[in-house]
């Protein structure tokens, strides 16, 4: 309101210590009023920033890296798997000169009654092509190296295989990496008729180590699992096998790829 004349204008009303007092402007100023900008403080700030990266990470997970949410022909606790890959013996080396490097193929079923421990049955086919043109190699007879091979209709063979039979127990120790231990029984088919030799030049028996026939067996390894395009479960695996037969440790290490069927 217009004040009246000879009265004195109000005095003005103090503000709080502290306080800022509003900013006026000129109505007929050219720059018009100051406008007001809304700032976010830095905690905010950060906070906000941190939710968003949550989120984004919790998204990236849910669409490519966590399993789908699917039903399969097993139960959600059960699934089944096949592997292919790569073995060969490793010892003892007067058994494994015999043989060379060849393919692994195998076969499992898992269940997981609580998360991070896993029970599998696992069948394997592990094969041995032959390196010595049918030869059984040289052994020390009396102190002399001598040359034992198969004769006529035998000469030519050593294409043997080891079948292990095994009960696994896995533990979940880092993401996708389980550490696998277990035993079972396994098959060794040396390839050759387990048939005695006889030394000509000191005629005794040639003790010919690694025969064919069934042995206890017991395995150590690591598998990793990971997924393929967001629904393909597939791991790598890195095994240690070792199969009793007689006096013999036959030791053998596969390497495999493998497919898992939830």
């Amino acid at each position: 309101m217009p004040r009246e004349c000879g009265r004195p204008a109000p005095a003005a009303r103090p503000f709080p210590c502290g306080a800022k007092q509003p900013r006026s402007y000129d109505a007929h100023s050219a720059t018009g009023p100051t406008r007001r900008r809304f700032l976010i403080s830095p905690r905010l700030r950060c906070s906000l920033l941190f939710l968003l990266g949550c989120a984004a990470a919790l998204a990236r997970d849910a669409c490519a890296g966590a399993p789908p949410d699917t039903t399969g022909f097993f139960p959600q606790w059960m699934h089944a798997g096949i592997l292919a890959g790569a073995s060969w013996m490793q010892a003892p080396q007067r058994v494994s000169d015999r043989y060379s490097a060849g393919f692994a193929i195998g076969g499992s079923l898992t269940i997981e009654p609580i998360d991070r421990v896993r029970f599998t049955a696992e069948a394997d086919y592990l094969d041995l092509p032959s390196s010595g043109g049918g030869y059984y190699g040289a052994y020390s007879v009396n102190g002399i190296d001598t040359l034992v091979s198969a004769i006529g209709p035998q000469k030519g063979l050593g294409m043997g295989h080891a079948i292990p039979l095994l009960g696994i127990v896995s533990a979940r120790i880092w993401r996708g990496a389980w550490l696998e231990g277990g035993a079972g029984a396994g098959y060794f088919d040396s390839g050759f008729p387990d048939i005695q030799f006889i030394d000509g030049a000191t005629n005794t028996y040639v003790d010919i180590p690694g025969n064919s026939g069934w042995g206890p067996a017991v395995t150590l390894g690591l598998k990793y699992e990971f997924f393929l395009h967001n629904t393909d479960h597939l791991y790598a695996s890195f095994h240690w096998v070792r199969l009793a037969r007689g006096s013999e440790e036959l030791e053998f290490v596969p390497i495999r790829l493998g497919y898992r069927f939830d």
